[in-house]
Formats: C-alpha cells, sequence, structure tokens
C-alpha cells in the first residue's frame, strides 16, 4: 500500500475531482498535514468516526479556551455554549459536555448565564 505523501487540496486536480483522492486519504492516510498558502500547516481529518472523536475530545475545547483565554486582558470571558458550539463546528451538548469534564477537572470556571 503506497502512503499518499503530498496533499494540495488547492490544486486544479483536486478540485477537479476530490473524491479519488480523498477516497485513497480514508483508506491510506486517514489524518494527514496539509498546507495552506501562507498558513501555518493544518491536519485533514477524512474519516467521520475520527472526526467524531476528534470533537468530542475535551482538549479540542480546552485549546480553544485558551486562545481566547490569552486575547483577552484578565483571562475571562462571556460566551455560551451555543456560540462556542457554533465556533468550533460542534454539537452543543458536546461543547457542555466537555466545559463540564474541565471544571470537574479544576481547569476552568464556568457558570450558568455567564
Amino acid at each position: 500500500m503506497n502512503t499518499v505523501q503530498q496533499v494540495n487540496i488547492l490544486s486544479p486536480e483536486f478540485k477537479a475531482n476530490p473524491f479519488t483522492l480523498l477516497a485513497r486519504l480514508r483508506a491510506e492516510q486517514p489524518v494527514c498535514r496539509v498546507t495552506l498558502p501562507d498558513k501555518p500547516p493544518v491536519w485533514l481529518v477524512t474519516r467521520y468516526e475520527d472526526v467524531k472523536a476528534l470533537l468530542r475530545d475535551e482538549r479540542w475545547l480546552a485549546r480553544w479556551l485558551l486562545l481566547a483565554r490569552d486575547s483577552t486582558r484578565d483571562g475571562a470571558f462571556n460566551l455560551t455554549h451555543e456560540a462556542m458550539a457554533q465556533i468550533l463546528g460542534v454539537s452543543r451538548s458536546g461543547v457542555s459536555l466537555a466545559a463540564d469534564l474541565l471544571q470537574m477537572k479544576g481547569m476552568i470556571r464556568s457558570r450558568c448565564g455567564q
């Protein structure tokens, strides 16, 4: 089985027929690095079950919360679970579950309505 080495999702070939390459990626390299112009490399996750597992991982929310905290003066911000879910592209219930886990671990403080 040959591993897909380079993935250029902006190439004309990929845009003309993404299905062939995506099927190959799902079979041979379901998680791969992709470089976009003028951006740092990102991970492309091609299997549905892998995407679900990733988005249910509280570390995903924790990383985003750290980035959001670092952009404020005092480290506090008001954002609903629904708004976070829309920003992250996940379900509100998934955000609530992950936030509850992070709060139980003492990593964040959250209050209803704040």
